[in-house]
């Protein structure tokens, strides 16, 4: 009888083992997806806080030229421009990145407002191609006057 209790505690003990082996992959499997949105969420994050930052930058440069510290600059305006287009240039990445995330069943916390950021660099840069274009069409026609 001892062989035998000793065979059941060696299946039960190899059945334990490999349960745990298969668990172990499993949840390591659901971890290093739960990471992989923490990270998307990191990037969403340092996205709005660079967005943040062209922010307050533009206000100050807003406020002086208001309070007559400075005058407007044709290219402080244009070093504005670029930083807004090349905020938004990893947006489509991010987007595919944020749509893995939905497809595994993961909200990335932070996304609504990363979104918010995104349309207002688009709204901000389609006024600044609207004005840039008013611009030369208006020096176009001062030119064609003389």
């Amino acid at each position: 009888m001892g062989i035998a209790m000793n065979e059941i505690a060696m299946r039960a003990a190899e059945r334990e083992v490999t349960a745990y082996g298969i668990q172990f992959a499993e949840i390591m499997e659901q971890h290093n997806l739960a990471m992989e949105c923490r990270d998307c969420e990191d990037f969403l994050r340092m996205g709005i806080e660079a967005f943040t930052w062209i922010e307050r930058a533009w206000q100050n440069y807003q406020q002086r030229i208001f309070d007559g510290q400075t005058n407007h600059n044709p290219e402080v305006e244009k070093r504005f421009t670029e930083l807004y287009q090349n905020w938004l240039k990893p947006c489509d990445d991010a987007e595919r990145w944020i749509d893995i995330q939905r497809q595994r069943g993961f909200y990335p916390d932070n996304l609504d407002k990363f979104r918010a950021c995104c349309e207002e660099v688009r709204d901000i840069l389609e006024q600044r191609f609207l004005v840039e274009k008013g611009q030369v069409a208006r020096a176009n026609c001062l030119n064609e006057d003389l």
